[in-house]
């Protein structure tokens, strides 16, 4: 999973190896880019997703995410 997808770019590179990944982002536009692309991306917090999903992940990663907060 990665928190902060932005517009899919590493959930992309990450697809095309085969591996299963998801990513989260909060600016809708950026959100239906990513679906258009044919990329999991949702547009939900992290708190709210990590409620529903606790424990599924075998990695999380965050790029340029830290700084905007």
């Amino acid at each position: 999973m990665e928190i902060g997808c932005g517009r899919g770019n590493f959930l992309k590179k990450m697809q095309q190896k085969g591996i299963d990944c998801i990513g989260l982002e909060v600016n809708e536009n950026t959100v239906l880019y990513g679906q258009s692309n044919k990329l999991k991306i949702l547009n939900e917090s992290i708190q709210n997703h990590a409620k529903k999903n606790y424990q599924k992940y075998n990695i999380v990663c965050a790029f340029q995410v830290i700084e905007h907060i």
